[in-house]
């Protein structure tokens, strides 16, 4: 019996397969190279995206639509797509001469230009929730050994990132020649820790983060073009044994707000950590945070990470990683599953969790982020010669997991010899010392998970149940009784998981109708659950048990007192 259910609803619409996709090549028009990361904004339309690391990109689009593309450093170009049919676009490099501007800004003025664009950014950008992707390609020694798409809802303050909600995703990792892994485990993180305005003591600091005393302190700061369109500021750290990122800054150069902030850093203060018995020799990073104007305000659109290292483990490696968090959409967001992840909890246990995933599929084809020809290599050589991450096949070999997925297979709750490393345990413990509940000595904690996307013209829906581990605990002895009463407990949950898409009806109901059915009957689970607890709690009573197990028989056949060996004499 399969223990995940995909629901897909179609609704064909009169502009279903109305809509073109506008694909297209953007190069420097003086080298001929191409342009990573462009912006490619729909006029008309109202949305954008981003070229790729090959310069390419696809943009839905009509003959009618007006698209403007931009590039730092080029001049921008408005275009009508029934006026061009050009497989190639170039762009123009702009001058670094000073046009028809009026600000002329001396060596001493950068440190209070900064505090301006400071200024603008906290102004600006104050908790707004939007779509984001991630893209991680790494490669070791330059064959692909992880490539991982994840989608977040992210909240955005100060142009930083404040918090990545996990939607879903998808990783292929390869095995090395010592069947070991290398993954980026969270690399969400090093996304959402870093704010470029304020101060973290643990993670290297950068101008925006300092008062104009403190930065005329640690910084020297030097213009390095000014033209009608930006001011580009080289900032150098005059210590360099101290905690302090050199780079870039490209402002405005009429109203100073951000373009560019790019920060280049090491690993002297151990921000990247391997696990095992790994050991770094040499990492170095750049992270580059990106802007783009929409109505007067610079938002961001998207930060990049590239760094290369020297890994040492059994030999020598040599790893390469491109990655990008790509704001894809400003005016929506994500539904996120119902399910509460733990706050700790990784990029990778949070892939491992998620059904197989039809609602990735479709969230990939939402945002147009063309995948350049060597990326699509890359995952293609990965899907034949490596592994798609699961917990089935790396939970074992990776982590342990916090979370088991129900199936046919049986599980079993062996005794504990102490208690968990909760806060509330202390309670517990004191009550059993105290009283002896028997109560307190067992704990099954089920979970359902629920996701669902919607748009015009389809409803995705995917289930599944999950024991949550961490929560879940034995003091009991583990006798036969007992692993049938878990097993008939966990199988309730699985059988109201079955009751809840039996009940809705995503032709009639919306999103809201099918979350409230959802929370019901996880209502009606909880009682249910309850008064098994109460007929026979750890299995002490075989006999109510029994009716148990006969019900969960008739729902989905499985007979845990055949498979327990449990002979009611």
């Amino acid at each position: 019996m399969k223990s995940r259910i995909t629901i897909i609803l179609i609704l064909l619409s009169s502009n279903l397969f109305t809509q073109e996709l506008l694909r297209f090549k953007v190069i420097d028009a003086v080298s001929k190279d191409a342009l990573a990361y462009a912006h490619i904004f729909n006029l008309t339309k109202d949305n954008g995206t981003l070229t790729n690391l090959a310069g390419e990109c696809a943009i839905d689009a009509d003959l009618s639509d007006s698209i403007r593309i931009s590039f730092l450093g080029y001049t921008t170009l408005d275009l009508t797509v029934e006026h061009t049919k050009y497989d190639i676009i170039e762009l123009n490099p702009s001058s670094n001469l000073l046009s028809e501007v009026t600000i002329k800004p001396d060596k001493e003025d950068l440190y209070d230009i900064i505090l301006q664009s400071k200024k603008l950014l906290e102004q600006n950008q104050n908790n707004t929730t939007a779509k984001a992707f991630l893209l991680v390609n790494s490669t070791e020694d330059s064959s692909p050994v992880e490539f991982t798409q994840l989608y977040y809802t992210a909240q955005i303050e100060n142009g930083s990132i404040k918090e990545l909600n996990f939607k879903n995703g998808s990783s292929y990792l390869r095995p090395n020649d010592q069947q070991g892994y290398f993954l980026n485990l969270n690399i969400s993180k090093a996304f959402s820790l870093y704010d470029v305005v304020k101060n973290n003591k643990s993670l290297p600091v950068n101008p925006l983060q300092l008062s104009k005393r403190k930065m005329k302190k640690i910084y020297k700061l030097e213009k390095i073009a000014l033209n009608d369109q930006y001011l580009k500021i080289k900032f150098t750290s005059q210590n360099s044994k101290t905690n302090y990122f050199s780079g870039f800054i490209w402002l405005d150069s009429k109203d100073f707000s951000m373009i560019k902030l790019e920060l280049v850093g090491d690993n002297k203060n151990k921000l990247f950590k391997p696990i095992g018995r790994t050991q770094i020799d040499d990492f170095k990073y750049q992270i580059s945070y990106n802007f783009r104007k929409v109505d007067q305000v610079n938002l961001i659109s998207h930060i990049t990470l590239d760094y290369d290292t020297n890994l040492w483990s059994i030999k020598d490696r040599t790893i390469v990683t491109e990655a990008i968090l790509y704001i894809t959409n400003y005016e929506n967001y994500y539904h996120l599953p119902h399910f509460s992840f733990q706050s700790s909890i990784s990029d990778y246990r949070a892939i491992s969790l998620i059904p197989d995933s039809i609602i990735f599929n479709r969230l990939s084809k939402d945002n147009y982020f063309l995948l350049s020809k060597n990326q699509t290599e890359n995952l293609e050589e990965l899907k034949i010669y490596g592994e798609k991450f699961k917990s089935s096949i790396f939970g074992n070999k990776l982590f342990e997991h916090n979370y088991v997925n129900w199936s046919n297979d049986r599980i079993f709750m062996k005794k504990t010899k102490k208690m968990l490393d909760r806060p509330d345990m202390r309670n517990v413990e004191a009550r059993i010392d105290r009283y002896g509940f028997k109560s307190d000595n067992l704990k099954i904690s089920t979970k359902l998970y629920l996701d669902l996307e919607e748009s015009d013209n389809e409803i995705l829906i995917e289930t599944c149940t999950f024991l949550d581990t961490y929560e879940s605990f034995n003091h009991l002895n583990d006798d036969v009784n007992l692993q049938a009463y878990v097993n008939i407990y966990f199988d309730l949950a699985e059988v109201y998981r079955l009751k809840f898409l039996s009940s809705i009806d995503p032709a009639r109901m919306n999103r809201l109708e099918i979350v409230k059915r959802y929370n019901e009957i996880n209502h009606e689970l909880e009682k249910q659950q309850l008064t098994l607890q109460e007929d026979s709690f750890g299995g002490e009573n075989i006999l109510k048990l029994k009716s148990w197990n006969d019900y969960i028989f008739n729902e989905i056949e499985i007979d845990n007192f055949q498979l327990m060996n449990i002979v009611i004499e």
